[in-house]
C-alpha cells in the first residue's frame, strides 16, 4: 500500500468511529437517564419500605408496651383487683412462659399461673387436696404429712390437667 491508501483508510475508519461514537453518546445519554430513573425509583421504593417497617415496628412496640403495662397493673393490683379485668387470662398466660412457674396452680392444676391469679379458685379448691393434688379427697383426709417439692405424685395425671 501507498501512503495515500493508508491515509484514506485511516480517515474512513475515523469517520466511522465518530459516527459510532455519536450514536453511542446518544445511547449512553439515554442509558444514563434510564439508569438515573431506575436508581431514583429504587431509592423511593427503599425509603417507602423503610418507612413502612418503622411504622410497623413502632406499632408493635406500642402494643407490647401496652400489654406489659396491663400485666404490671395486674400484678400490682392486690388492693384493687378491678384494675386487671381488662386483661384476658389467655393473653396474660401467653405473655408469661410456662417455665416461669415450676409447679401448677394449686386450684386448677394448670401451668402458666399461680393460685392468686386463678379464675375458678373457689370452685376448684373444694374439689382437690392441696398436698398431693388428688381430686379423690380433701386436705383433711390426706395421709401425706408434708408436701414434697416434686409435683408428679401417684395421683397426679398431667394429661388430664393440660388444656387441649
Amino acid at each position: 500500500m501507498t501512503n495515500t491508501d493508508i491515509n484514506i483508510t485511516t480517515t474512513t475508519t475515523n469517520s466511522n468511529e465518530t459516527e459510532l461514537l455519536n450514536k453511542n453518546d446518544n445511547n449512553s445519554n439515554n442509558n444514563i437517564i434510564n439508569l438515573q430513573f431506575l436508581i431514583n425509583k429504587h431509592f423511593e421504593l427503599c425509603t417507602k419500605t423503610i418507612e413502612n417497617y418503622q411504622l410497623l415496628h413502632k406499632e408493635n412496640i406500642a402494643n407490647n408496651e401496652r400489654q406489659f403495662q396491663q400485666i404490671l397493673n395486674c400484678l400490682n393490683a392486690t388492693k384493687n383487683p378491678e384494675s386487671c379485668e381488662d386483661v384476658p387470662l389467655s393473653e396474660f398466660n401467653s405473655l408469661w412462659a410456662t417455665s416461669t412457674f415450676k409447679q401448677p396452680c394449686l386450684a386448677c392444676h394448670y401451668f402458666g399461673h399461680l393460685i392468686k391469679n386463678c379464675v375458678n379458685l373457689q370452685e376448684k379448691i373444694e374439689d382437690s387436696c392441696l398436698r398431693c393434688f388428688s381430686k379423690e379427697h380433701q386436705v383433711a383426709q390426706c395421709n401425706q404429712k408434708e408436701q414434697s417439692s416434686f409435683i408428679f405424685k401417684k395421683n397426679y395425671k398431667p394429661q388430664s390437667y393440660f388444656k387441649s
